[in-house]
């Protein structure tokens, strides 16, 4: 897998660019342009008109049914081609699936395409649906993934624009979006570094308040696990029907964060939150216990180049590279 190969040997030039994106896209929000706060939660795309591809997908989702995407992946094409501007967005949450996920397949090697149909579709959709930041956002994140295959910084740093303005238009969503992928960096960097904070203001924002950095305790947030009256907080930052196990997820991912960073005092914390908000049916809670278990081991596993045709187990790699990246926080309960 050549490509893939590739798209790891990329990963080692792209810090550079990205802090040259993160420079400038600061540069542009002191000077007052760029994205302001939307107004309003974008629809659901989980809800409206009937539509055989959308409602496979969300299905597929909920129950962790990897296998089915190519089905689906097509039928959200025609769909697409149709004129229908809902199903093109959902195939470009279904191209990004299929490569977060390419673990579970990684043999795979027409699996990088589905980097640029992800960001092809995601554009196509922001022109007709433009006040929805969750397609910018995505579309950063895999503008990123397309420019590390190809060895295009200049796509690169457009993907991290991407997420910034994003995060900027919907900071309870984007934030989270923004940190995800952050950790595939070397602890030491800055943009690792900027990961963790990006996850402790998402929990601020979330919290509607500054929470304790320093020892934080969930029974000290209610608001965190209660429902909100505002979408905008609700559905990212809370338990939903299209991502049960959303904070669970949340928590999991930050966990490996600080993990990687050899701070196992802050990751176990996050470990026990994330099986604290566990009411039995979290089909993933294992692997926050395992990781509690080889606690000690976690630093040198986390720090491990993986190739990516390398059969890894989901307890010695981290979320964001393992073969459960979508399905943590999607997949309603065992099958």
């Amino acid at each position: 897998m050549k490509i893939i190969k590739n798209m790891n040997n990329q990963l080692k030039k792209v810090p550079q660019v990205l802090m040259m994106a993160a420079f400038l896209g600061a540069a542009i929000g002191l000077t007052g342009c760029g994205a302001s706060i939307d107004p309003e939660a974008p629809p659901l795309l989980s809800e409206g008109d009937i539509s055989q591809g959308r409602d496979a997908y969300f299905d597929a989702l909920l129950n962790g049914y990897y296998s089915d995407l190519d089905e689906i992946i097509a039928t959200l094409k025609k769909e697409s081609d149709a004129g229908d501007h809902q199903s093109l967005a959902v195939l470009g949450f279904a191209h990004s699936w299929k490569l977060a996920e390419y673990r579970r397949d990684p043999v795979d090697e027409s699996i990088t395409e589905h980097a640029k149909l992800a960001a092809d579709a995601f554009s196509g959709s922001i022109k007709e649906i433009p006040h929805d930041a969750r397609l910018l956002g995505f579309r950063g994140s895999f503008r990123q993934a397309r420019g590390k295959i190809e060895n295009n910084s200049l796509m690169t740093a457009l993907g991290w624009f991407d997420e910034v303005n994003a995060a900027k238009r919907w900071p309870a969503w984007g934030l989270f979006t923004k940190a995800y992928g952050l950790i595939t960096f070397g602890p030491d960097e800055s943009l690792y570094k900027q990961g963790i904070d990006f996850l402790w203001d998402n929990l601020d924002i979330c919290a509607g308040e500054a929470v304790n950095r320093e020892s934080f305790n969930l029974q000290d947030y209610p608001q965190l696990t209660q429902p909100n009256a505002d979408p905008r907080i609700e559905r990212p930052c809370t338990n939903t029907p299209v991502a049960p196990h959303n904070l669970e997820g949340f928590f999991l991912y930050f966990g490996d964060m600080y993990s990687k960073a050899s701070n196992l005092s802050k990751a176990e914390t996050m470990y026990l939150t994330a099986l604290e908000v566990n009411s039995g049916d979290w089909p993933y809670a294992d692997v926050a216990a395992k990781r509690i278990e080889r606690l000690q081991e976690l630093p040198v596993l986390f720090n491990l180049e993986r190739g990516s045709s390398e059969q890894v187990s989901v307890d010695e790699i981290n979320l964001f590279q393992s073969q459960i990246s979508c399905v943590v926080c999607h997949q309603g309960s065992s099958k």
